[in-house]
């Protein structure tokens, strides 16, 4: 990881204990150990408000490295603790390094401080890649939408015209039933409807058969006698 302008002029310099880049380094001045008008010395265990701004930024830098994803399994869980072990080994050194100085204190912050800026380095690049995919499938899913519409509507159309071919079809069999035969089954509408049946292996419909009932007329030898 290529370390900040910052940080690489810092270490150009080869800065001393008092030029600590963090800003974690006592001010000037504070090494006299002075003392204030009653002749009492200062309480040295206290951090400057530096040191304090630096601890809580790294904490929160933590928090985002540990947190951030729900455990949903062993593995994840797994992981966690790893990351918080890590934490807790950082949170030690950056202890230890804020209460000494010298060279070593001041690379000891900057190991850490790196450390953490790659962790979040890694995690931005994971994010970038989920972002990436998650907008491929709305992507997808937008086409898949577009698609679908495409395909209902030429089923509504084809059912529209399905139901005016009924329609059709329909009105041309009311007007042709008048003129057939009052003796032919196929007069009937509703009747031939009703004896019609649905062809499952076929999916076709069977008409009845057309018939013609015979009127007989009597004979008129009866009346003769």
């Amino acid at each position: 990881m290529t370390p900040t302008p910052w940080a690489s002029v810092q270490l150009e310099e080869a800065p001393s204990p008092r030029s600590c880049p963090l800003a974690l380094c006592i001010p000037a001045g504070a090494e006299e150990n002075p003392q204030d008008p009653d002749g009492h010395s200062p309480d040295v265990t206290a951090r400057p408000p530096d040191q304090q701004h630096v601890l809580e930024r790294l904490q929160q830098l933590e928090q985002e490295v540990v947190g951030g994803e729900q455990v949903r399994n062993s593995e994840l869980k797994q992981r966690q603790r790893q990351r918080r072990k890590l934490a807790d080994q950082r949170k030690v050194h950056l202890i230890r390094a804020l209460s000494e100085d010298g060279e070593d204190s001041e690379q000891v912050l900057l190991n850490v401080y790196n450390s953490i800026q790659e962790e979040v380095h890694a995690k931005s690049q994971i994010l970038v890649k989920v972002q990436g995919e998650l907008k491929a499938a709305k992507l997808e899913i937008r086409d898949l939408q577009a698609e679908f519409e495409v395909e209902r509507d030429d089923y509504l159309a084809t059912i529209r015209r399905l139901e005016r071919e009924g329609q059709l079809l329909h009105a041309l069999l009311e007007r042709m039933a008048p003129l057939v035969r009052r003796d032919c089954n196929y007069s009937n509408l509703d009747r031939l409807k009703k004896e019609a049946l649905w062809d499952e292996d076929g999916g076709a419909w069977r008409p009845p058969d057309v018939t013609v009932q015979k009127t007989t007329l009597p004979s008129g030898a009866g009346k003769n006698k």
